[in-house]
């Protein structure tokens, strides 16, 4: 219907996707269109998912809600906003189309008032908005948890129940008056309004937006506490005054979603990665995805070898003699040690952490040692965007990279820019994270070891993955420094040797440390 659509960009990939024997797309694309019925990528026989061990975090965030003042706000703008010196937005245009049109001034006159009464409802009633998510975002700071606060019990959090309704009440209004004039649209002749089919698509796609953000309120109000994680979080914004505040609502399992979303809408699917298997098993995988419960469903599991030699390429460290990793002394000692490492070795280095706090505090402690060294530092978060300083890595062959969470997989720096990687702590997910926090009281409910069950699978998978940016291809070679001592020192630490591809050698003080990577860097050149 949109006069543009001949020349649409979007349009055309549509069309060629519609056409397209192969299509490739992102976890959330795949997500978002099984979610809608598939009306953007069409009927899908054949499903390959790679790196599907992301399939479970991606399911989790997908199949939920996040609601922010951006959100709203823009939409809202969209519809009516006021510049300097005009009215903009799609109530403006067809107000201005409404008018110009040749039916009767009666007709007019109803149409223009319903709008007139839609913009002077944004005038006068939009503040409410700002109100809720700066009630939001109070929450999520006040609880001093990394700008997160997870909902237990909503009717302890009266202020955000009142201001969220009166943000229902305001977006229904405008829902009311949106779906009259849809109505007072029907009742003209196509040929008797300009742009006809453009402007009733318009309050259409109006009408059905502020439904869904009426009822994802609405669901947020009287939440499903049981079967669902509700929690509260800010925006990285600079300005404390905006209103940062940010609703999010996940499903705690997937596992009974996924099957019905999905699975059974497919012929044949393929799960590919390097890390859905443990010792062997896809039972964590398969048990969480939903996979070991579908009936009448052939599942074939096959695991195959890597085509590197690790024991040639890789050397493996495991610093037994540092504090454990929650000792206050962990962090000064362990930088030490990274310091001399830095000034020892002039090779391309990605130190991976599993938190901000311990990325910015290691930043600190390098700065000086690297700018002494001419050896450029990179940090993520601070000296630019992650494509940024991972392509500065690359070009560099001999910087310093800090990294967290994204840069434990998806990276892929082959040759010497790559030579050291260090492991600050081993990746066990922060149990004060909302929707880990949900899913381990789920389980200990169950009487389940949430540790063994949840906790355990999912740091060996991270681990695995983080191993694996080291050696790419059949030409690396490099050594991993694991500066956390549970490996050794902690019952489930074998789990961790077991899932290497090649043996731990396991040091005893700094030297040691030291004159191993020495020497397997002199054996290299």
């Amino acid at each position: 219907k949109c006069s543009e659509h001949g020349s649409c960009y979007l349009m055309d990939i549509r069309y060629k996707t519609e056409k397209a024997n192969i299509v490739i797309v992102n976890h959330s694309l795949l997500f978002s269109d099984f979610m809608n019925e598939n009306n953007t990528l069409g009927t899908v026989n054949y499903l390959v998912v790679d790196e599907a061990h992301n399939l479970l975090n991606s399911a989790a965030q997908h199949l939920g809600l996040s609601v922010s003042y951006p959100d709203i706000n823009g939409f809202i703008h969209s519809m009516f906003s006021l510049g300097k010196k005009y009215q903009n937005g799609m109530l403006v245009t067809f107000k201005t189309n409404a008018m110009k049109s040749p039916f009767t001034d009666k007709k007019k006159e109803d149409l223009v008032r319903v709008v007139d009464d839609m913009i002077t409802d944004i005038e006068e009633q939009h503040e409410c908005l700002e109100t809720l998510f700066k009630t939001i975002a109070n929450y999520a700071r006040e609880a001093n948890n990394y700008g997160k606060i997870r909902i237990k019990d909503i009717s302890k959090f009266g202020q955000f129940t009142e201001d969220s309704k009166k943000v229902v009440s305001y977006l229904s209004l405008l829902l009311e008056k949106t779906e009259l004039l849809v109505q007072m649209m029907k009742g003209i002749s196509s040929d008797r309004f300009t742009e006809y089919d453009n402007q009733l698509a318009a309050i259409e796609g109006i009408s059905e937006r502020l439904f869904e953000i009426i009822n994802d309120l609405k669901e947020v109000q009287d939440p499903d506490i049981e079967n669902n994680t509700l929690w509260f979080s800010t925006l990285n914004v600079k300005d404390e005054n905006y209103p940062a505040g940010v609703i999010n609502y996940a499903p705690i399992e997937v596992n009974k979603i996924l099957p019905d979303l999905i699975f059974h809408k497919v012929k044949s699917i393929i799960f590919a990665s390097a890390t859905m298997a443990l010792r062997g098993s896809f039972k964590y995988f398969s048990t969480n995805l939903g996979l070991d419960n579908l009936k009448d469903v052939v599942i074939n599991e096959i695991v195959v070898d890597s085509p590197f030699d690790y024991p040639k390429q890789a050397l493996v460290l495991n610093t037994t003699y540092l504090p454990n990793n929650n000792d206050p002394y962990f962090s000064p000692q362990s930088l030490d040690l990274l310091k001399r490492i830095i000034e020892a070795n002039r090779v391309g280095t990605m130190l991976l952490f599993t938190s901000y706090k311990d990325l910015n505090t290691a930043y600190e402690s390098l700065e000086e040692v690297c700018y002494k060294k001419d050896v450029t530092l990179l940090a993520q978060g601070k000296t630019g965007s992650r494509s940024g300083i991972l392509r500065d890595f690359k070009k560099q062959g001999d910087a310093v990279l800090l990294g967290t969470s994204s840069f434990w997989e998806g990276v892929d720096v082959q040759g010497e820019s790559l030579s050291l990687l260090v492991l600050y702590k081993l990746p066990f997910q922060v149990p004060s994270d909302p929707i880990v926090e949900a899913y381990i009281e789920k389980l200990e409910k169950q009487n389940k070891n949430s540790f063994m069950h949840y906790s355990l699978p999912n740091a060996l998978l991270k681990m695995r993955q983080g191993f694996g940016r080291l050696i790419r291809s059949s030409q690396d070679y490099g050594v991993v420094l694991i500066l956390d001592n549970r490996i050794k020192t902690k019952e489930y630490g074998r789990y961790f040797e077991e899932i290497l591809p090649t043996n731990i050698r396991y040091v005893q003080n700094p030297e040691q440390t030291l004159s191993n990577i020495k020497m397997w860097f002199g054996k290299i050149k």
